[in-house]
């Protein structure tokens, strides 16, 4: 597949790459490309376990990222659930998009939400079963919180 030269060096775990990558207007432009399955690179850095601090730059150079359908029709929220993060990733990936919890994934018998793979790690089971109503409320809390 023609993967961009991000992409690439997340599926290689080249982190410091990734990390130097991000750091350019190139870089960031890439967070939005997909690659031939229409995942992005917070999809692939996500299953493949890219240290914490990349996950979260590039949450933080396109949040929007966070609503779109890869492989199977998996968020990266999904992919979250599947095969795990840290907690703090875990929180980072529902708070861009909480609605995310309840995504059905692939249409039909086979989707399943993020919430469906609540039981696979202890450490994020809290946060991927707290109901959507009260993560939104929480997220505005805290934003109003900033305004002040």
């Amino acid at each position: 597949g023609d993967d961009n030269e991000l992409l690439k060096n997340i599926k290689g775990s080249n982190w410091r790459d990734v990390e130097t990558l991000l750091t350019t207007p190139d870089g960031k432009e890439m967070t939005k490309m997909q690659d031939v399955y229409g995942n992005l690179a917070i999809h692939a850095a996500v299953g493949f376990r890219a240290p914490d601090s990349i996950i979260l730059s590039l949450l933080e150079i396109n949040p929007e990222a966070s609503r779109v359908h890869g492989t199977d029709y998996w968020l990266p929220l999904h992919i979250a659930a599947m095969w795990g993060t840290t907690p703090t990733v875990m929180n980072a990936i529902i708070r861009a998009y909480p609605s995310g919890l309840d995504d059905q994934g692939e249409p039909g018998i086979k989707g399943r939400t993020p919430r469906h793979f609540s039981g696979r790690f202890a450490h994020n089971k809290e946060a991927l079963e707290r109901p959507t109503e009260e993560w939104l409320q929480i997220i505005d809390a805290e934003k109003s919180i900033y305004d002040m």
